[in-house]
Order: C-alpha cells, then structure tokens, then sequence
C-alpha cells in the first residue's frame, strides 16, 4: 500500500498502465546498476563484484512545486497510542534479486517514481530537487526492451556478416578495402582480400553496440570512407601514429620517432573516432597530411 503524507493513496488506471507500458510483461526484475557491478580483483574469480546486501527505507521525501511530500510504502500499518503509526516493512532489504508481479505494482511505482535510493538524475527540475547526488542502490531489468535490441543487433549483425563474406550479395574485393582502410587496418592492399574480411570483421564487431552502425554508415558514404582511408594511409606511411600509452596522435620525424604533437585523447575517447573528428575539424591538419602524403607519391615517382 502507498501513503501520501500518512493518507492512503491509490494508483489511478494510468499510472497503472504506465508501468504495464514500460515492463510489457511481468515479472519484472530489481539488480544492481552497472555502477554498483566491478569486475572482479581476483584472477581466479571471473564473476564481478557486488554488494554484499542493501537496505533503505520505504520513505521517501519529496520536494515540489507545492511544499514538501512524504511517501510511504508499507504492507501493514499499526496505529498506535496518540495517533501515531507504524509501517511495516520499514526498508527495502535487497540481497542480490528481488522479482516483483503485477501485485506488487505499488512498490514497483514506489521505486520508479519518489524513492530516492532508486531514482538516477534527470533533466526535470524536481528531480533535480530531490536527486541525492548518488547513483542507484537498485534499478529494474527490462526484459522486454533489452530482447528488442537484442533482436535488432543481431539483424544488424547478420546483414553485415552478409556483406563482409558473402559471394553474391557482399560488398566487392575493391569496395571492402576501401572500407579498411577507413577503419584503420594497416596494409591493406599488402594482404590477401580474406585476411581483409577477417580484419574487418574484428574490427568492427570491437564495438557489438554501435560498430556495425558505424560499419553501415561508412559504406554508404564516399566522403567518409575518402577521410578515413586518407588517415590510414599516413599511418602505413609512418607519418602520424597513435601511442596507446600517452593516449596521444603524434606526427613521426625521418627516425619514426614523436616529433610533434596531434591531440592528447581524453578519457573514453576512441582513437580512430577522435583523429577522424580531428580531420574533418581542424583543416591545418587535414591540409599538412594531404600535403604529407603528396609528397610521399613525388618521392616514389622515380623509383616508379
């Protein structure tokens, strides 16, 4: 049962159907957000990490446009002497999974909506008001949206797998090199067009959430695969190189050594994205590596 400031208070039809609308089907599912989750510091243990257990109260205090508001969900409520009341269950004691039902939709509507421990930061202003400034203790799986993108990767997977290996529908030998060196693969046309295939495809499937997005895009787009095989071509001709250590795109001296720096990545950056976006951005750069790889075609020309 919920209670409004120590009054009853009773889900009208469409809060009911809004949680109904969002899980698509019960039982649904409380686990620990991704933030509460470690990968293990054991070598031996490939489990992650959790808490070992979590309590809060089923009480929750809201701030309004109005004035303040005080929640409660309780099973059993006692009344005692001098019109006080005591609600039972006082927290919410979680221990690894708590499954709820179609009956427990007023806790479920409890935890979505005014308890703080469960509630992450959103652009509304009374959540601003009311956000402790931590992440969730507990959060709810659904199910039903996690099965529809996982459907929708594994169409997405089987399209590109398609045009990688297959002999009548796949892109061409030429088409798929381009698409390579725009992903960065190191000389290309210095292997053998399977070995290509299987490069591009661990290439691309680094990323399983967005890489064959980005897989699709490229092919469908001349000028960013023109872009993209531009860089790769000043990485094969050891003109600017990416130094996993110092997170750094560097320019190379004759030596093959750092002469100048590019951009320092920050954190969560990936490199080919950030000297990509540093290409199209920045046109003294896209001008030095055009003009770089120029010269490089002049040097060969007589030896050619």
């Amino acid at each position: 049962m919920l209670y409004k400031n120590d009054v009853k208070y009773d889900l009208t039809p469409a809060q009911i159907k809004a949680i109904e609308t969002k899980f698509g089907r019960f039982p649904v599912r409380a686990i620990y957000p991704k933030e509460r989750v470690k990968p293990s510091r054991l070598k031996s243990n490939r489990k992650p990490d959790k808490p070992a257990g979590i309590s809060f109260p089923y009480r929750a205090v809201r701030k309004t446009a109005t004035g303040t508001e005080i929640w409660r969900y309780a099973e059993e409520v006692i009344h005692l002497d001098g019109g006080k009341k005591k609600y039972i269950p006082q927290n919410f004691k979680y221990e690894g999974t708590v499954v709820l039902t179609k009956e427990d939709v007023e806790l479920i509507w409890f935890l979505l909506n005014v308890c703080p421990y469960t509630r992450p930061m959103s652009d509304k202003e009374e959540d601003r008001k009311n956000w402790n400034g931590r992440p969730p203790k507990v959060q709810f799986e659904n199910l039903v949206k996690e099965a529809t993108d996982e459907v929708l990767i594994k169409k997405d997977t089987a399209e590109f797998m398609a045009m990688v290996y297959s002999s009548s529908v796949g892109l061409t030998d030429q088409k798929l090199k381009e698409v390579a060196k725009a992903l960065f693969i190191n000389n290309v046309d210095d292997i053998t067009i399977n070995e290509v295939k299987i490069q591009v495809e661990k290439a691309v499937m680094v990323d399983r959430r967005n890489g064959v997005k980005k897989f699709m895009k490229m092919v469908n787009s001349e000028a960013v695969l023109t872009v993209r095989a531009n860089i790769q071509r000043a990485i094969d001709e050891k003109l600017i190189k990416y130094t996993p250590n110092t997170k750094e795109w560097v320019w190379l001296g004759d030596d093959g050594k750092k002469r100048e720096l590019i951009s320092k990545l920050g954190r969560g950056i990936r490199p080919d994205d950030a000297i990509y976006d540093l290409y199209i951005g920045d046109e003294g750069l896209k001008e030095s590596i055009q003009s770089a790889l120029k010269i490089k075609e002049i040097d060969r020309s007589p030896a050619e």
